[in-house]
């Protein structure tokens, strides 16, 4: 009658949102890892340690602090469409 199941994870409490996020994002199967350092390593060498420099940085919106989420689909060859929300 019931379906067999196991608790892999606590997530947090209902209304956390850290918690609801990372439900969301695991209920809908995107990976949310840290990068390895296999990924890291397809980064150009030639400037590493990568950093935005002061003049790039002055003539960009900088978004770091905001949750902007992209919507290319997983074949996509650059991430060139996001959105963002606000309370």
């Amino acid at each position: 009658m019931f379906p067999p199941g196991v608790i892999t994870r606590e997530l947090g409490p209902v209304g956390n949102v850290e918690a609801e996020t990372v439900g969301i994002l695991m209920e809908h199967e995107v990976n949310f890892d840290e990068f390895s350092s296999e990924v890291l390593a397809c980064l150009p060498q030639d400037n590493a340690p990568w950093v935005i420099t002061d003049d790039e940085l002055a003539k960009r919106r900088d978004v770091r602090g905001l949750r902007v989420f992209s919507i290319d689909p997983p074949t996509a060859r650059d991430l060139d469409d996001a959105l963002h929300i606000e309370r």
